[in-house]
């Protein structure tokens, strides 16, 4: 969505299991996003409750659902995607991130939704740092490159102000390295999940030095595992760990 900032996990967490689901939901009943509606598109007007019960059943049966929040401009969504796993999506105004006190409450609330939907891989961005890393634009046409679903499964889309790296990532991976680089947060989550933060705004005054900072970031892990359209055609390749995990995923009924 233009001028938001997005968050997307990736996760084969059951949400169409209840208890899953309702502590999902609890979330969004939280002070911070203020759940006000919900429903099947985002222009639903169905209050909003404490009891997630009608919500979980319409979620079983249409697979998508959207929250509106009161709270900087609140809107979640968890959807099934492909037959193989489930994202979960949060978009909110960039101010909410603005001020350094309100944005560690809402990055407090990130690792909670992260923690209790464990994911594959995430990453949390503004519009204007998804559109300089994917946004491909011609005379007849725009659209995003390194990010589909398919390609998923052959290298991941990036680094980005946040990325969450799921047990098979975190496994893969060492982190040691971006432990030591100024300018960088590695936290680690329940569920044996790593986030990897830049500081400062998600916006950032610099594009370039932003992009350069993430690219930095990505050549310390392994460049090849990540798109960045910068590297032209280089080689990419999938994590092995997390190839299997997606397809366990695909074979799992």
């Amino acid at each position: 969505m233009p001028g938001k900032f997005h968050l997307k996990l990736y996760t084969g967490q059951p949400l169409r299991q209840r208890e899953t689901f309702e502590q999902c939901w609890s979330l969004f009943a939280d002070p911070l996003p203020a759940g006000e509606r919900w429903g099947r598109s985002e222009r639903t007007t169905e209050p909003f409750t404490s009891d997630p019960s009608a919500a979980f059943e319409l979620f079983r049966r249409a697979e998508t659902l959207f929250v509106k929040g009161k709270g900087d401009g609140f809107l979640g969504m968890l959807k099934w995607n492909d037959g193989r796993f489930f994202t979960v999506n949060v978009w909110l105004k960039p101010s909410a991130l603005g001020r350094q006190s309100r944005r560690d409450r809402w990055l407090e609330w990130m690792f909670r939704l992260i923690e209790t939907v464990p994911s594959l891989y995430g990453y949390g961005v503004s519009s204007e740092e998804y559109d300089a890393k994917h946004l491909q634009e011609s005379k007849d046409s725009r659209k995003a490159v390194g990010v589909s679903l398919s390609e998923l499964s052959e290298f991941l889309p990036g680094i980005y102000w946040l990325t969450v790296f799921g047990p098979e990532l975190s496994e893969a991976f060492d982190f040691r390295r971006l432990e030591a680089m100024p300018g960088v947060a590695v936290r680690r989550l329940l569920g044996r999940q790593t986030v990897v933060q830049l500081d400062g705004e998600p916006i950032p005054a610099d594009m370039d030095e932003r992009l350069a900072v993430e690219a930095h970031i990505a050549q310390q892990l392994g460049a090849e595992y990540f798109f960045d359209r910068a590297r032209g055609a280089g080689p990419r390749r999938a994590v092995p760990a997390f190839q299997a995990a997606l397809e366990r995923l695909t074979s799992t009924p």
